[in-house]
């Protein structure tokens, strides 16, 4: 396998993977090295995490994941991560060690700029972490070949070292979602062999990741509670500020950003149950996709309400918001609990033509 045929291969992109340009990048890698259904072994859990957070203006941070995550945790040993945080390299060291890999046949996901990538609409306009994948290296053009399958773009291409440092060298300066975190040089190399499992095995632990991070301990590690615990901490903090006076719609807002991938991430999810499915035909699970599209919907009505009560000072909107989320933090109970019937019949059930 060689770098040409790898920028002749046929892409796609599904919309689940929109914002998770890291997962898009593993996808396409592991097609590329002919793993069959290669979704089945990215990392598609939900973690919730509520943290307590001095430097942010409300005093908390709420997520649903790390960006950066890769595989299932039997497999994300084989992405193997490198960064230039602690300035240990010079960055021609890095570009010779990524040349090295490259020209050996070994392609890399290199984390970059979107502000300093001239193919994007973002150009010198917006700055924003993203990644891509680096696939060869023509010496007599000194050019490096690139795909960066991602909407609106789509680009595969060639780009000098010249052109691409910016974006990979790029403090990434704060200015809207998924900006304000430095590049660092981030590169990934993910081993070519070790992919091959059975699926009911790689459906089990994908199941079982989600229902571990959603039933995690109450016992908090720190400052930080997770699952269940983190949504009705937002609750709690919610309800307090609905006791001021001043600065509801800013709080609003802040919510607002803080929500902003709950339903692309649980999308995402719901992308990996549907693959699931095709490989293991059940009513069960086809409930289960069914509980989470509702889930779905109602983040994204949260998220318009929330959006309604940043522009208003209006009680009832904010009130609205505390009503709609007690009822999400319900659904979510409902959907983890049919996870969890079809993660049991999952254990019980035979599957002699995967063994």
């Amino acid at each position: 396998m060689n770098a040409s045929s790898f920028m002749e291969s046929e892409f796609v992109f599904p919309k689940e993977f929109e914002y998770y340009c890291f997962k898009n990048c593993y996808w396409n890698l592991l097609k590329y090295y002919g793993v069959e259904s290669p979704e089945l072994f990215l990392d598609c859990g939900i973690e919730w995490l509520f943290t307590e957070d001095g430097s942010d203006k409300y005093g908390y941070s709420f997520s649903t994941g790390d960006f950066f995550s890769s595989f299932l945790p039997s497999w994300a040993g084989q992405a193997h991560f490198h960064s230039n945080s602690d300035n240990k390299y010079q960055c021609e060291e890095i570009w010779e060690s990524n040349r090295l890999k490259l020209m050996a046949g070994v392609p890399l996901i290199a984390g970059v700029d979107v502000f300093e990538l001239d193919y994007t609409p973002f150009y010198h306009k917006k700055h924003s972490f993203h990644s891509l994948l680096l696939t060869g290296y023509e010496e007599r053009t000194e050019q490096y070949q690139l795909i960066d399958w991602y909407p609106p773009w789509f680009f595969k291409g060639e780009r000098t070292q010249a052109l691409l440092d910016p974006a990979r060298s790029s403090a990434n300066q704060a200015d809207g979602i998924l900006s304000g975190n430095p590049i660092d040089y981030l590169w990934v190399e993910v081993e070519r062999e070790g992919w091959t499992a059975a699926k009911k095995h790689q459906i089990d632990e994908a199941l079982s990741l989600c229902l571990d991070q959603f039933y995690s301990s109450p016992e908090e590690r720190g400052n930080a509670q997770r699952g269940v615990y983190a949504l009705h901490a937002l609750l709690e903090t919610i309800e307090k500020m609905m006791e001021e006076t001043k600065g509801q719609k800013e709080f609003m807002e802040d919510l607002h950003g803080k929500l902003f991938f709950t339903a692309p991430r649980k999308s995402f999810l719901k992308f990996y149950l549907k693959s699931a499915a095709r490989e293991w035909p059940s009513s069960k699970l086809y409930g289960c996709i069914k509980c989470l599209e509702d889930t779905i919907t109602e983040w994204k009505k949260l998220s318009s309400i929330v959006i309604k009560a940043s522009l208003s000072e209006r009680t009832e909107l904010f009130q609205q918001v505390i009503d709609l989320l007690r009822r999400q933090i319900s659904l979510e109970k409902n959907f983890y609990y049919e996870l969890y019937s079809v993660s049991k019949s999952l254990k019980v059930e035979g599957f002699p033509i995967w063994i």
